[in-house]
């Protein structure tokens, strides 16, 4: 018995069905992952510049603000929120020296790992498991 219709059989439409849907997945997972990095900076740039303003408020007034309003319109023109309706930022001052500025606890993280991002009296925004609790 020979063949003479040419097409392709089921098991070879099957195996690049199948081809298919793995790049797929692959793709959308480095989509998810690129998400995440771009949020995460994002962040990270909200926390300086609202670090930048309450330094400077602070180099005018001796102390740090009461609370992230005071900021508005003098040294930083619109409050930043978190992305993603997280909502506002935590910042608390202890004594007018000591300030504390952080994300909501394991939203943001690399590669899906749980971590926030805070700043602390200026030093930097960072990353990690948990911040200095000065507040």
């Amino acid at each position: 018995m020979s063949r003479s219709e040419s097409g392709y059989t089921v098991i070879e439409l099957l195996i690049v069905a199948v081809i298919i849907g793995i790049l797929a997945t692959l793709a959308i997972s480095a989509f998810s992952n690129q998400r995440q990095r771009a949020t995460l900076t994002q962040v990270k740039a909200e926390m300086k510049n609202i670090s930048t303003a309450l330094e400077t408020y602070q180099a005018e007034h001796s102390v740090y603000p009461p609370n992230l309003n005071s900021l508005s319109p003098s040294f930083i023109v619109i409050i930043p929120v978190q992305p993603a309706g997280n909502g506002s930022f935590r910042y608390c001052v202890s004594g007018g020296t000591v300030y504390e500025l952080d994300t909501d606890e394991n939203v943001y993280g690399p590669s899906g790992s749980a971590s926030e991002v805070y700043v602390v009296a200026g030093s930097g925004v960072r990353e990690g498991n948990g911040t200095a609790d000065s507040c």
